[in-house]
């Protein structure tokens, strides 16, 4: 009596056609997560500015640019880097308006948080997310934003 040992052809067939369904939906996935995971370094790094610049502009009344010098809490925007980020600038915002609940804020101040050209994921790289201030009754809020990064790639309290 003759017994069979190991696959036959169809079963490794079978076997490599799950692999590749796996794959082709695993590879994807992982390369949004990996691009999720840099930008929130950015989020990270931009956020440490607040409340400098939050002081900053309540104190003295106008934005201050940081891309020349560090300014009074503030440090030069290359200073203020990461494994992705390769600056974070602050200045007058270029995000005039926002909505914030039901109300149209206008933004004054902004943080961006520049991605570095090289060594980051494909779709992100040299772009930007931004933060933007905007004064209310007594205090500041934050509208998180980016002009040309797609949403699947910021992490979830900016999209």
């Amino acid at each position: 009596m003759l017994y069979q040992k190991g696959f036959t052809l169809i079963e490794l067939m079978i076997v490599i056609a799950i692999i590749g369904i796996i794959a082709a939906i695993a590879i994807p996935a992982y390369f949004d997560y990996s691009a999720r995971t840099q930008m929130v370094e950015a989020l990270s790094l931009a956020s440490g500015q607040k409340s400098p610049l939050s002081e900053f502009y309540g104190s003295k009344g106008f934005c201050p640019n940081n891309t020349s010098q560090a300014i009074e809490g503030l440090a030069k925007s290359s200073d203020i880097s990461g494994r992705y980020v390769s600056e974070v600038k602050t200045g007058d915002a270029t995000v005039t308006s926002f909505i914030y609940g039901n109300q149209t804020m206008i933004g004054m101040c902004q943080i961006e948080a520049v991605m570095r050209s090289s060594g980051v994921y494909k779709e992100i790289q040299g772009r930007s997310l931004l933060l933007t201030m905007a004064p209310t009754s007594g205090s500041f809020v934050w509208h998180c934003s980016s002009p040309n990064i797609s949403k699947q790639y910021l992490p979830k309290s900016c999209q």
